[in-house]
C-alpha cells in the first residue's frame, strides 16, 4: 500500500500523461507485489496475500472508453504467472484457487488449458498434500506467531512446575516445526530450501527470543548446512550468534560458541579470544573466565594463564560481596540524589560530595583488592569505566557512534566466584605445566579465600586425589575429616556427602597395610561413615532393611516401640547394624576398595546401574556361595529403592536382555499407595492411615516426615505429641458411630465375654466401629454408675 500511495504521488509529480501515469503506477506496484511474494510466499497466511495480488491484476483497466489489447495481453500473461505459481505452495483455500486457475485457462483457450492443467496437475497435487502433512504434523495455531517473546519461566515463578512443562511443550512444536521444513517436503531448490528453513528458524527466534538453545540451532543449521563456501557458512553462523548476544547478552554458552566456531573453522583461531575476552568484560562470570584461560593457555601460553586466573579473582564477587554491593548501590543512588540537589553550589561541592560518597562506600566493606597479584594497569583511571577518557577522535567518529548497537559495550554486573575456577587452574597446573606442588597450593588457596569451598564435596574430592598422588597423608586425611563435619548436617546432600566418606574408607584402606593401628582406624571409619549415612533412621536393625519397607508397624513393650528401637536402646546401633547386615557392610567396604565386582571404588549405595549376571560370574572374585549372596544382597536393595519384587526378578540385578531393573509405572505406584496388593505393604505412611479413623487423619498429617517415608515408624517430637493429645481433648466425637471397612477392623476386633465382640451389636451386624471395645466397656459401666446413683438419690429424698 506504502509502494502504491508513493507510485501514485511520484506519477503525480513527473507526468502529465494519464495513460503513462498508471503504467508507472502499475509498474511500481507490481514490483511491491514481486518483492513481498520473494520473502513471504510461504510464511503463515500465505494465501491472503496471493489473492490480494490476484484481485490487483484483475483490477487492470484501460484509460479512457478505448480498449487497450496491449495491457490485455499482459494481465493474461501476469494473472498466468501468478496462477502458475501460487498453486505449487501450500496454503488454505488450495482447491479454489485451482479451480479458478482451470476457468481461466479455459476461458483463454481449451487446447492450451489442457496441457498446462495436465503439467501443474501433479505439482498442485503435491502441494495439498504437503499442507495436509503438515497439519497433522503440528499444529500452526498452537505456534502462536504473533506472540510477544517472553524471558524463560523462572524457578521462582509461582506454579513454576506447570510452567516449564507448558513451555517445554512449546518449544518442541517449534523445534519439530523447524525439523520438518529441514527435510524439504517441498522439493525446492537448494537456494530457495535455504531461504524456507531460514525463515523458519527467524519466526521460532522471533517468538523464543529469550532462549539461548534456539539461536544456538539456528547457527548450528547456518554452520553445517551444505551447498555453501566454507566462508559464508561461518560469517552467517557467526552473525546469528552476534545478534543472539544482543538480546541474551549474559549467556556464557552463546559466547563459548562463537568462539569455537572462529577457532575451528577460520584462519586465525587465536581470534576466539578475543571473544571471551569480550565476554567477561561486559558479563563477567565464573564459567566465562574459565573458558576464556582455557584459550589462553592454548594460544598465549602459561603466563597468560597465570594471568586471567589472577584478574578473575579480581573481578568475580562472593555471594556476601554480592548482598553487600546490591545495599551499597542503593546508598550510592541515594547519595546521588542528594548531590544531585547541591550541584548547582559550584563545582568544589560536588568535588567534595563524592568524596565522600567514596568514602561512605568503602567503611561499608567494599571489596579491597589484593596489590601484590595486581597488573600494573589495575587501579589506574584506565580500569575504571569513562575516567580519564580523552575526546574521541573525528576520524573515529563512526565507529563511536556505532558502538552503542554492539554487545561488547554492554557492561553487567560481575557474577558469584565459585569453586570451578580454582579447581579449574589447578588442573591446568598439574596437568599442563606440569606442576603438582602449584596445584596443591592453588587448591588451598581456595580453601583459605572460601571457606564455602569446604562444604562442595566435588572440589574437595579433587584436592584430595591430588593429595592422594602426591603422598601427603597427613594432609590428606585432614582435609578429609574438616570436609566431613563441614559437610555433616546439610540437607540435600546426601550423595555428596556420601561420597566423601567413600573417598576417606578408600584412603584408609590404602594405608591399612602399613601398620597394625591403621586397620583399627579403618574400622572406625567405616562405623562412623555407617552412621553418617544410615543410622538408626534408615537402617531397620531388626530385619536389615530400611524403616518403613521391611513390614508394617508392630509396637512391642509398655512403650510400644518397635523391635529396633527397642535393640538400638539396649544395644545401641553398632552393634545391632553389625548383627543383622555384618556381611553386606563387609561387601560395601570392598566395593569401595575395589575387590567386589566391577565397581569403581564407589558403594551400592551410590550406584543407579548394575551390572549383568554374567558379568557378576566374570568379574566376581570369590566363590558360587558369594556370587549367590551377591544376588540376593542386590534383589533387596532394588526392594528397597521401591521396586515391586515381580519388577526385580524380571531386571535380575540388570541380566542381559531385561534392560537392567523395570521401575514402576505410575499406575503400579498408585495401587501400591492405595493398598492394591501386597506390595502395598510398602509405605507405613500409608498404612498406618488406612488403619486408622477418618476424623484422626488430619492429625497424623501434621507429623513430620524424616527419611524414605517413615513418618510413622519413629517417635514423634514432644511437642508434636501434646499438639495431638490437645487435639484430641478439645474435639468433639461424632454424633454417630463411624463405619469403616470391615476387612481392615474386623481383624482386629478384642473379643470378650465368651468370644462375643463388644462392638457386634444391632443384631451382630459386623460393621467395624470407629471406637475400641474397651472405650465402650468404660462408656457404658460410666452410664450404669450413673443411673444407679440417680436411682438412689431419689429413693432418699423421696421419703
Amino acid at each position: 500500500r506504502k509502494r502504491i500511495r508513493d507510485g501514485t504521488r511520484y506519477a503525480a509529480e513527473t507526468l502529465s500523461d494519464e495513460e503513462k501515469r498508471a503504467d508507472l503506477i502499475r509498474e511500481w506496484t507490481t514490483n511491491a507485489y514481486e518483492l513481498a511474494i520473494s520473502h513471504a510466499s510461504f510464511v503463515l497466511n500465505n494465501h491472503l496475500i496471493w489473492k490480494q495480488y490476484l484481485a490487483y491484476v484483475k483490477s487492470w483497466t484501460s484509460v479512457g472508453s478505448t480498449t487497450d489489447h496491449a495491457l490485455s495481453q499482459k494481465q493474461m500473461v501476469q494473472l498466468r504467472s501468478i496462477y502458475q505459481r501460487l498453486v505449487t505452495h501450500p496454503m488454505t483455500g488450495l482447491d479454489q484457487l485451482w479451480q479458478e486457475y482451470e476457468s481461466f485457462e479455459r476461458g483463454q483457450s481449451e487446447a492450451l488449458a489442457e496441457a498446462l492443467i495436465a503439467e501443474f496437475s501433479p505439482k498442485y497435487q503435491h502441494a495439498r498434500s504437503v499442507y495436509l502433512e503438515r497439519a497433522r504434523i503440528y499444529n500452526v495455531a498452537e505456534l502462536q506467531m504473533g506472540r510477544l517473546a517472553t524471558p524463560p519461566v523462572d524457578i521462582a515463578d509461582e506454579d513454576y512446575a506447570s510452567k516449564i512443562a507448558e513451555e517445554n511443550r512449546f518449544l518442541a512444536l517449534w523445534i519439530k516445526r523447524t525439523s520438518y521444513e529441514r527435510t524439504n517436503p517441498e522439493r525446492l531448490t537448494p537456494t530457495d530450501l535455504v531461504q524456507r528453513i531460514r525463515q523458519a528458524y527467524k519466526e521460532m527466534a522471533c517468538v523464543l527470543t529469550g532462549h539461548p538453545e534456539v539461536w544456538h540451532m539456528w547457527s548450528t543449521w547456518e554452520l553445517l548446512r551444505s551447498g555453501a563456501k566454507d566462508s559464508d557458512r561461518v560469517e552467517y553462523s557467526s552473525a546469528v550468534l552476534l545478534l543472539a548476544q544482543t538480546h541474551i547478552p549474559d549467556s556464557t554458552l552463546l559466547a563459548y560458541a562463537q568462539a569455537q566456531i572462529i577457532e575451528l573453522h577460520t584462519d586465525t583461531p587465536s581470534d576466539c579470544m578475543k571473544v571471551m575476552k569480550s565476554f567477561v568484560e561486559r558479563n563477567p562470570n565464573t564459567l566465562g573466565f574459565v573458558l576464556h584461560q582455557q584459550m589462553v593457555r592454548r594460544h598465549k601460553g602459561m603466563d597468560a594463564a597465570r594471568a586471567v586466573f589472577a584478574k578473575a579473582r579480581r573481578v568475580l564477587l562472593e555471594k556476601s560481596e554480592m548482598i553487600d554491593n546490591k545495599a551499597d548501590s542503593e546508598g550510592n543512588k541515594e547519595a546521588q540524589d542528594n548531590s544531585g540537589a547541591t550541584k548547582e553550589g559550584g563545582k568544589g561541592e560536588n568535588a567534595g560530595t563524592s568524596s565522600e560518597v567514596v568514602d561512605d562506600l568503602e567503611s561499608r566493606g567494599k571489596r579491597k583488592m589484593v596489590t601484590n597479584r595486581l597488573d600494573p594497569t589495575v587501579g589506574t583511571t584506565s580500569s575504571i569505566p569513562g575516567a580519564g577518557e580523552a575526546m574521541p577522535d573525528p576520524a573515529t567518529t563512526d565507529d563511536v557512534a556505532t558502538a552503542g548497537n554492539d554487545p561488547t559495550t554492554l557492561k553487567g554486573t560481575p557474577g558469584p566466584i565459585t569453586w570451578h575456577l580454582y579447581a579449574s587452574h589447578a588442573a591446568m597446573e598439574h596437568r599442563l605445566n606440569k606442576s603438582p606442588t602449584i596445584a596443591a597450593r592453588v587448591y588451598e588457596l581456595g580453601l583459605r579465600k572460601h571457606v564455602s569451598f569446604l562444604t562442595k564435596p566435588a572440589y574437595v574430592l579433587r584436592y584430595a586425589q591430588l593429595l592422594l598422588e602426591l603422598h601427603d597423608i597427613d594432609n590428606l586425611r585432614a582435609l578429609l575429616t574438616r570436609a566431613v563435619a563441614a559437610c555433616e548436617g546439610q540437607e540435600g546432600k546426601s550423595d555428596e556427602v556420601a561420597a566423601l566418606w567413600d573417598m576417606t574408607l578408600r584412603f584408609e584402606s590404602m594405608i591399612s597395610g602399613g601398620s597394625s593401628e591403621s586397620v583399627s582406624a579403618l574400622h572406625n571409619i567405616e562405623r562412623r561413615r555407617r552412621a553418617a549415612l544410615m543410622g538408626a533412621e534408615v537402617e531397620d536393625v531388626s530385619t536389615g532393611g530400611l524403616v518403613g519397607v521391611s513390614d508394617p508397624v508392630v509396637g512391642i513393650g509398655s512403650h510400644k516401640s518397635t523391635i529396633a528401637e527397642q535393640l538400638v536402646r539396649s544395644e545401641g546401633y553398632d552393634i545391632s547394624s553389625n548383627i543383622v547386615n555384618g556381611m553386606s557392610r563387609s561387601v560395601d567396604v570392598l566395593e569401595i576398595m575395589g575387590l567386589w565386582g566391577n565397581n569403581d571404588g564407589s558403594s551400592s549405595r551410590s550406584r543407579t546401574s548394575s551390572s549383568s549376571k554374567t558379568e557378576w560370574e566374570d568379574d566376581m572374585a570369590g566363590g558360587k556361595s558369594d556370587s549367590c549372596y551377591q544376588r540376593r544382597l542386590h534383589f533387596q536393595q532394588l526392594t528397597a529403592s521401591g521396586l515391586s519384587a515381580e519388577s526385580a526378578m524380571l531386571g535380575d540385578g540388570g541380566a542381559p536382555g531385561a534392560g537392567g531393573p523395570k521401575f514402576l509405572s505410575a499406575k503400579d505406584r498408585l495401587q501400591q499407595v492405595g493398598g492394591g496388593g501386597p506390595s502395598g505393604q510398602n509405605s507405613a505412611s500409608q498404612l498406618i492411615l488406612q488403619q486408622s479413623p477418618e476424623w484422626l487423619h488430619p492429625l497424623l498429617l501434621l507429623l513430620p516426615k524424616p527419611l524414605y517415608r517413615s513418618a510413622f515408624m519413629n517417635k514423634p517430637p514432644p511437642h508434636m505429641t501434646e499438639m495431638a493429645l490437645t487435639g484430641l481433648r478439645v474435639s468433639v466425637l461424632p454424633s454417630e458411630r463411624p463405619t469403616d471397612d470391615a476387612r481392615i477392623n474386623g481383624s482386629r476386633k478384642r473379643k470378650s465375654d465368651g468370644g462375643d465382640s463388644s462392638d457386634e451389636e444391632d443384631g451382630g451386624i459386623k460393621a467395624g466401629g470407629g471406637y475400641g471395645s474397651q472405650f465402650r466397656a468404660r462408656q457404658r459401666a460410666r452410664q450404669m454408675g450413673v443411673q444407679q446413683n440417680g436411682s438412689l438419690g431419689e429413693g432418699v429424698v423421696g421419703p
